[in-house]
């Protein structure tokens, strides 16, 4: 079960993460959007959520709680919540999608808040949402979001700044989905390995598109690395695509990397994508996880000051599994 619950994961969470129905929240609206997967079905996860909203009301005698239930339908919950620190209050709005291969259910939440507010709200819309998630541990299989942090600096080099650190955090949260669904290489099929991340830069896109591109040069061929198999296929200042071969799969596997600048902090997101072409099992044991870690490290780029990779084993199941060379 929890086998078939990571591949329904996998295979639905991009569509799953773009296709939450709220609309992204305006500019100034702080705001919280989370996928939650879990091993029970749908019409249970909307009961309990149902009950808490109305527990956790003011009709129920808990005036400090805040929630109200606005409507519930078997697969669309919608909520509000108020406090004395927002008195405007947050719409809440869970969407959930049943999994097939698992009979599990996936539910999209989110919470924005109603005035215009900075989007530094200490937290107050994730915990509207993870407030109404918490029970008993270890009942339920999550998504979690793995934040691999920046190298210690080596000795001689300077340290990120807290505000720099801070700056570069808020444009993670507030990017990370329109990221991850904005890659463009089309959804891997059932049966094609593959794996997605996202890495965030202090420095500007220009930098890291040259490294990225010098180090594709230097694992090829054609610069005497035979056994690297990497081969660029094309690159603009905003795209780099290229290709990997190798004994253990020969029909290799497509590699792009998607860069955007971040204006806040004057750095980079990079969206990383490596897909195998032939039919393979979802476990690679970390064949397209290390294409893109590879490229990373030995260009140095993950030395790059504020440096950090997002992803998770939902998006990159080789994650965890992988021994890579560099």
């Amino acid at each position: 079960m929890r086998t078939l619950l990571l591949l329904a994961a996998i295979s639905g969470l991009l569509a799953s993460l773009a296709a939450v129905p709220t609309p992204p929240a305006p500019a100034y609206h702080a705001f919280c959007t989370t996928i939650w997967l879990l091993g029970t079905p749908c019409a249970e996860v909307a009961a309990k959520l149902v009950q808490q909203i109305k527990a956790f009301s003011p009709m129920s005698g808990c005036a400090q709680c805040g929630y109200t239930l606005v409507e519930a339908t078997p697969l669309s919950i919608q909520a509000n919540h108020t406090s004395a620190a927002a008195p405007l209050g947050e719409n809440v709005t869970f969407t959930l999608s049943p999994t097939m291969l698992t009979g599990g259910c996936r539910v999209g939440a989110h919470s924005t808040s109603l005035g215009f507010t900075s989007l530094l709200d200490d937290g107050l819309n994730y915990c509207n949402l993870h407030n109404l998630l918490t029970g008993p541990p270890g009942k339920n299989m999550f998504l979690r979001l793995h934040i691999r942090p920046a190298l210690q600096p080596q000795e001689g080099t300077a340290s990120i700044s807290t505000a720099m650190r801070t700056l570069l955090l808020l444009v993670a949260i507030s990017g990370l989905l329109a990221s991850l669904a904005a890659v463009p290489t089309p959804p891997a099929s059932a049966r094609h390995a593959f794996c997605k991340t996202i890495w965030l830069f202090e420095t500007p896109c220009a930098g890291v598109a040259t490294k990225l591109v010098q180090q594709i040069k230097a694992f090829s061929p054609m610069s005497g690395c035979a056994q690297c198999g990497y081969t660029l296929v094309a690159a603009t200042p905003l795209s780099i695509q290229a290709s990997h071969t190798s004994a253990a799969a020969p029909l290799g596997e497509n590699l792009t990397f998607t860069l955007r600048p971040t204006m806040r902090t004057r750095g980079c997101r990079v969206s990383a994508n490596s897909m195998s072409i032939g039919v393979t099992s979802r476990l690679d044991n970390g064949l397209n996880y290390c294409n893109l870690h590879n490229l990373l490290t030995a260009s140095g780029l993950n030395l790059s000051p504020g440096f950090m990779e997002l992803t998770n084993e939902w998006a990159c199941l080789g994650a965890r599994l992988s021994t890579c060379t560099y």
